[in-house]
This record gives C-alpha cells, sequence and structure tokens, in this order.
C-alpha cells in the first residue's frame, strides 16, 4: 500500500510537470471535490423565456382634452390574449435554488416596446429586372413575425386579431383635426403589423426568379394563380398579386401587384385577361409593353408619373382626380373584373391609392372614414400596402381635402 501511494505521487508530479509545461499558471488540486445532486429533469425542462404582457391598446395615440366637442376618437384595438402563468426559467448549470424576482415588482407598460413597433434599422433591397436605379427601404421586415405559417404562435395570433379588429372611426371634423396632428398619425402607423410574408411558407420552386424584391411576396390566400395547361409546373400559375377588399369587404375589387419585369409581362396581361380588369392604374415611371393575340378587348390604362418613389405627391389634387377617372371607367366599362393597381413593388403608392379609394367611398355613404381599419384590411390581403408614415399621413390629407369638396357639394 505504501508502494503503491508513493507511485501515485510520483505519477502525478510527473503530470503536473509536464501540464505546468503547457499551461504555467494553472495549479493542480488533488484534495477530494464534493460532487453536487444532480438537477431535476423537470426543472431544466423549464427553461423558456416569458412571454411578454400585452397592454390593452396596441396604438398610442396622444388623446385630445376631454373639454373640445370634436376631439379624435381613440383607436379600437383587439382585446389582448388571456394571461398565462409565466414559468421562470432555471439554469441549468446552477445547482442553487432559482433566483425568484420580488412579488411587488410589476412591468412597467409605458416603457415596454410595442411588439408591434417597426425598428429603425436601415437597410435597402435592390430591384429586380431593370436599369434604373430604384431602391426599396426593407427597415420593417425583419421586425414583424410573418403571419402566414404553419403554427400559429401568440404574436402571429395577436397580429392576426388586431388586423381583424383594429378601428378608429373619424368624424369630418376629426379628420381635419386629424391631419394637424403629425405625430399621431405616424406613432398610429407604426403599430400596425405589416404582414409581410416567410419565404419558407412559399412552396413554389424558383418563385424569386418572378419577384421584384426577394423578400416582398404575395399572401398566399389572397394571391392571384394564373391558369395553365400544365399542371407540372407550379411556377407558371405564379405571379406576384393579391386580391385586395374594397369598400364593405367587397371581394376582388382590385387586385395590387408588382410592376412587371421583362420575364413576368406575358404573365401580368395574361391575369388582366384572366381577371376581366376593365382598368390598369400604373403609378411609376416605368413602362412596359406587350401584344395580344387574335382576341382584343378595350382596357384603359392610367400612366401616373407624378408621385415619386418612397415620397408623396405635392398636391393630393392629382390623385383624387385620377380617382374620379377611373371610377367612371370601372362603371362604364362592360368588364367587371377588379381594377389593377401596381407601381414598382406593389405595397406603397398602389397602398395609398386603393386606401384613398376606399376612404372617400366611405365618406361619400356614411359620413366617417376609418383610415386604420381601412389599412388593416389592406394588409391583412397583401402585406406591406401603404409603406411609410409619410404614405399614411398622405392619405388622410387626401380625405381632408376630399372631405372639404363633399361638404361644399352638399352643402354642409
Amino acid at each position: 500500500m505504501v508502494l503503491y501511494r508513493r507511485k501515485e505521487k510520483v505519477e502525478y508530479s510527473d503530470r503536473q510537470t509536464k501540464e505546468q509545461s503547457v499551461f504555467p499558471s494553472r495549479d493542480l488540486h488533488l484534495t477530494p471535490v464534493t460532487v453536487p445532486p444532480p438537477v431535476p429533469l423537470h426543472a431544466v425542462g423549464a427553461q423558456t423565456q416569458p412571454q411578454v404582457p400585452f397592454s390593452s391598446s396596441m396604438v398610442q395615440a396622444e388623446p385630445a382634452p376631454p373639454s373640445t366637442p370634436t376631439s379624435i376618437p381613440p383607436p379600437r384595438a383587439c382585446r389582448p390574449p388571456p394571461t398565462t402563468p409565466v414559468p421562470i426559467p432555471v439554469s441549468s448549470s446552477s445547482c442553487g435554488p432559482p433566483q425568484l424576482p420580488p412579488a411587488h415588482q410589476k412591468p412597467c407598460l409605458s416603457a415596454s416596446p410595442s411588439p408591434f413597433r417597426m425598428k429603425p434599422a436601415a437597410c435597402l433591397q435592390e430591384r429586380r429586372g431593370s436599369n434604373v436605379s430604384l431602391v426599396l427601404d426593407m427597415s420593417s421586415l425583419a421586425s414583424v413575425e410573418p403571419l402566414n405559417c404553419g403554427v400559429v404562435t401568440p404574436r402571429e395570433r395577436a397580429t392576426q386579431d388586431y388586423l381583424q379588429s383594429a378601428s378608429r372611426t373619424l368624424s369630418r371634423q376629426q379628420l381635419r383635426d386629424v391631419v394637424l396632428n403629425t405625430q399621431t398619425l405616424h406613432a398610429e402607423f407604426a403599430e400596425i403589423p405589416m404582414n409581410f410574408v416567410d419565404p419558407k411558407v412559399m412552396d413554389i420552386s424558383s418563385h424569386g426568379t418572378k419577384n421584384r424584391y426577394k423578400t416582398i411576396l404575395p399572401n398566399p390566400h389572397s394571391r392571384v394563380i394564373l391558369r395553365t395547361k400544365s399542371s407540372f409546373d407550379p411556377l407558371s400559375s405564379y405571379i406576384n398579386a393579391n386580391y385586395i377588399r374594397g369598400y364593405l369587404g367587397d371581394e376582388k375589387a382590385y387586385i395590387a401587384t408588382q410592376g412587371p419585369m421583362i420575364n413576368t409581362v406575358n404573365d401580368f396581361w395574361q391575369m388582366a385577361w384572366q381577371e376581366d380588369c376593365p382598368v390598369i392604374i400604373m403609378i411609376t415611371k416605368l413602362r412596359e409593353k406587350n401584344e395580344q393575340g387574335a382576341q382584343s378587348r378595350v382596357v384603359k390604362h392610367y400612366w401616373y408619373t407624378s408621385w415619386p418613389d418612397h415620397k408623396t405627391p405635392d398636391s393630393a389634387q392629382p390623385l383624387l382626380q385620377l380617382m374620379r377617372d377611373v371610377e367612371e371607367d370601372r362603371t362604364g366599362s362592360p368588364s367587371q373584373g377588379p381594377v389593377i393597381v401596381h407601381c414598382s413593388a406593389g405595397i406603397g403608392r398602389t397602398g395609398c391609392f386603393i386606401a384613398t379609394t376606399i376612404g372617400c367611398r366611405q365618406l361619400e355613404m356614411e359620413g366617417v372614414v376609418d383610415v386604420l381599419g381601412i389599412v388593416c384590411q389592406l394588409r391583412a390581403d397583401r402585406g406591406g400596402l401603404i409603406q411609410t408614415g409619410e404614405q399614411y399621413e398622405f392619405v388622410h390629407h387626401a380625405l381632408s381635402l376630399f372631405e372639404t369638396r363633399l361638404s361644399a357639394d352638399t352643402g354642409q
């Protein structure tokens, strides 16, 4: 036994000499170490992230003074999801008891960011299929989880509920007042979920070759599907376009689509023919041409060139005149299909035109307008419609101008 202990000491001594030559600062301790009891499996498995509580109001607009009779009503957002117990995270590397938060400590709702607020990170996406230098602000694409996924998460459920129920109905006087409060409009716009599509849910091979922007895709549930002879080629039926509901949820009142590229021009005209579209509205400086076959139809094509990309027009008057002309041609045309509206990506200027058209119709029929509800309905059909806060503000200005003319015509 004595000889064995001495041999063991020699072996440790040699090993210590070798290890010290590699790690000079390392000290070996041969004293016995007490092994802690293992952590129970259920404690390790409970390591999850705490859920973020939702505020009862997702839009933080500045309330108007209560004494003013024309105060702007707060937005009516969707009800928050039911509160569920928050599991306490337990580190698997810790052998001690978990640290419990103080019972009196409550989350500060005013300091917590909105789950749908867009991040200010800037990233520009180059446009495909053109030699024109045109870029699209993609700053908000990564800040909102996509709505169309196989498993609906609580965040996605909240997004759906918001788009289906958020509303703020404005009277004529309240519309005049709200256009003067730019900060409120931009804050309200920042709360609306973008509802962009996750590229992983598009199961069509090589569909990226037909997209002007790789991150702006048609929402699957409302996208236009081209009729083709071959059922073995899903790509031939694909086009980056969505049906858009109109006033009072009128199905397929519009088609919002990207500007046609060289390899998608035939698809664009096939869609116009297939859907029996009476009017095409082109809100961009780009132009594509194509010839039809033996049959022919009369299609009014409006080319609006005075609207710069990512900006707003200097005046809303030309836009209102365009809307009036389009409505006259639509009602007088034998074709009863949807009106095609496109710009470059098919979300910014396209969304402004459709939202303004629906808002003007609502003012005519009801005497009130709900821009927030209109935009939520548009984004439920195609993600990202109305792209910037400035465009959201411009829609309110255009509707305010329309309301002024409407009041003058009716004597109100």
